[in-house]
């Protein structure tokens, strides 16, 4: 464990140089280490260059810090972005559909059996959450349970809106 070792750039660029594609090394622990920006950098191009390192623990506000998980999930081969709450914004972790398409028309198709909505409604919805995926890379986040209802609730609010004539 390398945590609490006050690391700088020039130790980082280091263990960088030294450990770039060892094939036996898969956990980094970095944490209580002050990095900056090029540190982090060096990290990100130790974890892309190191297929086998799937986990690096950093403090959360280790500059890059949400990049640096996201690699090391790549080299599990789990692909995760990060995005934003469609109800608060926040940055969020969030993963790839396959087959987005049945998924959202299969959500849909629950709503409206619970809810009173007209299908142009419903039409309405579906093509503002298809832009709203493309737009997204086909991810859907929401950060927390709250947020989720606040989402949900706005959307059924929408589809129980009679339409304008």
């Amino acid at each position: 464990s390398l945590s609490d070792c006050a690391l700088s750039y020039e130790h980082a660029a280091i263990l960088r140089k030294e450990l770039m594609g060892h094939p036996y090394l898969t956990y980094l622990n970095l944490k209580r280490n002050t990095l900056g920006h090029q540190a982090a950098k060096g990290i990100i191009d130790l974890i892309s260059k190191s297929p086998h390192l799937v986990k690096v623990e950093v403090d959360p506000e280790t500059p890059k810090f949400q990049a640096i998980k996201q690699l090391c999930l790549a080299n599990m081969n789990i692909h995760i972005k990060v995005t934003s709450c469609v109800s608060c914004k926040r940055q969020v972790l969030g993963q790839s559909i396959d087959n987005v398409e049945t998924v959202l028309l299969k959500e849909l198709g629950k709503i409206k059996s619970v809810l009173n909505t007209t299908a142009e409604n419903l039409h309405s919805v579906w093509l503002r959450m298809w832009e709203y995926l493309k737009n997204n890379d086909y991810l859907l986040s929401v950060c927390d349970v709250d947020c989720l209802q606040d989402w949900l609730t706005s959307l059924t609010t929408f589809m129980s809106t009679p339409p304008i004539s």
